[in-house]
């Protein structure tokens, strides 16, 4: 019985060090990644949406009036119709990678209204299954003001996901800024330099610091379910009839 108080100390610590290292080998990252994940439901706070995000959405009524793939002309419409609307920045996510099935005309004069359009940005994307990457078509890509990266590394977590900020299969590794954080430096009117990867964090200007992961990896906080933000059908946009105004909006 003497024994038995040292007895339960030194099992307490055996599992204390057994647990240390599985936690350093890496195998209870899905313990801390579920942990996150339930605190972004738990927030005890309810974000409200920011009053200059607006989406416009290519909805069911959109493709049975237009049709798709949609005819690129519309795209040429709308991006012209955001310009003149006075938007601050514009994120255009549908890829565009392969030429235009009516004419290579039609493609000519979107990459001169996508050259026109400064606050621009449009998409990238890598798939991590295909070890692929894939970019608007070469001449867009030359124009567009920046591109922004839409791919999503699988997390460990049920609907949780991370967005990869290096890629390190070439050398010098290259940054990789998403969408969002592109579009937020366009809208606080910064210029490209003003994004940096450094000390763990992704600093964005003067304005904020994103810590990454150990992975170096930007883990998304999601504000809210779909339907979040305000949205605009397409055709609504395209015909004129915007229920909200979209001078000085940023617009995906």
């Amino acid at each position: 019985m003497g024994n038995a108080p040292f007895s339960v100390s030194f099992m307490g610590l055996m599992f204390a060090l057994v647990l240390v290292q599985i936690y350093l080998s890496g195998n209870m990252n899905w313990l801390n990644n579920y942990v996150q994940d339930r605190l972004f439901h738990l927030r005890p706070s309810t974000p409200t949406p920011h009053q200059d995000i607006v989406l416009i959405g290519i909805t069911d009524q959109t493709i049975s009036r237009y049709g798709w793939p949609m005819p690129r002309h519309h795209y040429i419409t709308l991006l012209r119709q955001l310009r003149q609307s006075g938007v601050r920045a514009v994120g255009f996510n549908i890829l565009l990678s392969t030429p235009s099935q009516q004419s290579p005309a039609i493609d000519r004069e979107l990459v001169s209204v996508v050259g026109e359009t400064s606050q621009l940005v449009m998409p990238f994307f890598y798939d991590y299954a295909e070890n692929k990457s894939y970019s608007p078509l070469p001449k867009l890509s030359q124009r567009v003001a920046t591109l922004g990266n839409v791919s999503m590394y699988p997390g460990e977590v049920a609907r949780f996901v991370e967005s990869e900020l290096v890629n390190r299969s070439v050398n010098p590794p290259q940054a990789w800024f998403p969408m969002g954080v592109e579009l937020a430096r366009m809208y606080l009117g910064l210029p490209p330099q003003a994004l940096l990867l450094r000390d763990g964090q992704l600093r964005v200007g003067n304005f904020t610091s994103i810590p990454l992961d150990e992975n170096g990896l930007l883990r998304i906080h999601y504000l809210g379910p779909p339907g979040f933000f305000p949205r605009i059908a397409l055709e609504d946009v395209l015909s004129g009839q915007s229920p909200i105004p979209l001078k000085d909006k940023l617009v995906l």
